[in-house]
């Protein structure tokens, strides 16, 4: 969902798993959207990686991608530092 102008707007994208869905029927998972030092922002939700782009709008939703899954990128130090999610 986003929020412009007063008005919401609501996105659909894929999950990777369903082990996020709430056994109530909640799914309040909320996007973590991050810098991480490249052209467009780093985007996580339902154990999926996507690429964001920085300028996205309603009225300009073009642009995200599946980034990767398994792996665990953070921006540190002005580099991106990748891992294996081995605990997930």
């Amino acid at each position: 969902m986003v929020l412009e102008n007063g008005e919401w707007h609501s996105f659909r994208l894929p999950k990777s798993s369903h082990s996020y869905d709430g056994a109530h029927g909640w799914n309040i998972e909320w996007p973590r959207i991050r810098e991480i030092g490249e052209e467009d922002l780093l985007m996580t939700m339902h154990g999926m990686f996507w690429r964001f782009p920085k300028d996205f709008s309603p009225h300009s939703s073009a642009g995200i991608a599946q980034a990767t899954m398994n792996l665990m990128r953070i921006w540190c130090s002005g580099k991106t530092m990748t891992r294996r999610a081995s605990a997930a």
